[in-house]
């Protein structure tokens, strides 16, 4: 009986964290000042650059710190690694702002560079953040938090397409937020892979 009330307490608190959640992202004052970045440069310098040194920042220090206790084999990458590891990740950024700026125009969405670059840099921040995870010897704790990034990623993507793109309809919403994930994984995987491989 107590688990069931728990249970039932755990769905009411999710439902509220959500309702809460679209609540803040639906006003339009944030968004109002993110699109006052005058243009795509300032979006990579502003935002993309500092949240990018944190994935290399995070492979140094669980390699050092942790090694084969994390992954068989994973010492901490030289600089010339780490640095190509944060070039890959500002290149990711973007190519996929390049294919979201033509998914868009196939969809007939209006859409500028400035606009591209922010709804990929946005959707990106949740992928950054989650290499914090890497602070945690543990694999499954970091799968699960990529895993979790990967969803919020998406989930950033979709309200980015809707408030700064003006997609009204939320099937074109999601279509194109998942066209553009999906379009980016096969990068992000292969930053992982630069990251694990010796």
């Amino acid at each position: 009986m107590a688990t069931q009330h728990e249970s039932l307490a755990t769905q009411r608190l999710l439902s509220t964290w959500l309702t809460e959640a679209d609540a803040r992202v639906a006003d339009d004052a944030p968004w109002e000042e993110i699109e006052q970045l005058p243009s795509p440069i300032f979006s990579l310098l502003l935002i993309a650059l500092p949240l990018s040194l944190l994935l290399p920042v995070m492979v140094n220090f669980a390699g050092t710190a942790y090694g084969d206790r994390l992954i068989h084999g994973f010492t901490s990458p030289s600089w010339e690694r780490l640095l190509t590891i944060l070039v890959l990740e500002l290149l990711t950024v973007v190519v996929m702002a390049c294919f979201a700026q033509l998914a868009a125009r196939f969809f007939q969405i209006p859409i500028t560079r400035q606009q591209a670059f922010l709804v990929i840099t946005l959707g990106t921040i949740p992928l950054w953040l989650s290499s914090l995870a890497l602070a945690v010897p543990s694999l499954t704790f970091i799968l699960i938090a990529g895993t979790v990034g990967i969803t919020l990623a998406g989930y950033t993507i979709y309200w980015a397409s809707r408030r700064l793109l003006g997609m009204t309809e939320e099937s074109l919403a999601t279509l194109f937020s998942g066209l553009v994930l999906v379009f980016g994984l096969p990068a992000w995987t292969g930053i992982l892979a630069v990251v694990v491989v010796r």
